[in-house]
């Protein structure tokens, strides 16, 4: 982490709400009602937002098709810290967690990078809906999976992305993650990868 600069790449399946999240977060207010084209991974599908007294950080929302992959390994590459999301409104998305983006992790080296697992739209759970999966899970098994896997630290957190203050709780989980002494980056950066 150089001049107290950071990046995030946010990563998960296709509509779970991750440029929601990344918007709302960038300009600091609620985008309900609002319908986003699907990210397709290119160059402008970042944000930079001031912290601190001498910090930005960099956001990338990352394209969730899986074949899109390329544009996700580059956009990888240097982050300090990785957010995956999944909806509480599509069960695979939290399947994919392990199967598709644990992979893909691992197949990019993306080893030691702390992660925020970060279950979005726990207010649009219909406990009727056979898709839709309980916000009070337990998601220790997938916490402890990824951290053992990619040897990092893990946080799990929900979020509904109609509230300012829990889509602020994602990022700052991120950069306390990032910050703190259970994460040495140093390693990372010395060998290169992500």
């Amino acid at each position: 982490m150089k001049d107290n600069n950071m990046k995030f790449v946010v990563m998960g399946d296709g509509l779970v709400g991750k440029t929601r999240l990344v918007r709302t977060f960038a300009y600091n207010k609620p985008t309900e009602n609002v319908s986003f084209p699907i990210t397709m991974g290119g160059k402008k599908d970042f944000y930079t937002k001031s912290y601190g007294h001498n910090g930005v950080l960099t956001i990338y929302d990352s394209a969730g098709q899986l074949e899109l992959k390329n544009p996700r390994s580059d956009q990888c590459k240097n982050t300090d810290a990785i957010i995956l999301a999944f909806s509480f409104t599509n069960k695979s998305s939290l399947e994919n967690i392990t199967g598709q983006w644990l992979k893909e992790l691992q197949k990019n080296k993306v080893f030691g990078i702390p992660i925020v697992l970060v279950g979005l739209g726990k207010n649009e759970y219909n406990s009727a809906n056979n898709n839709h999966i309980d916000p009070q899970i337990n998601n220790d098994d997938i916490v402890n999976q990824l951290s053992s896997e990619l040897r990092t630290t893990v946080k799990y957190v929900t979020c509904s992305l109609q509230k300012l203050e829990e889509v602020k709780t994602v990022f700052n989980t991120a950069r306390e993650l990032v910050s703190s002494n259970e994460y040495s980056h140093s390693f990372i950066k010395r060998i290169g990868f992500c």
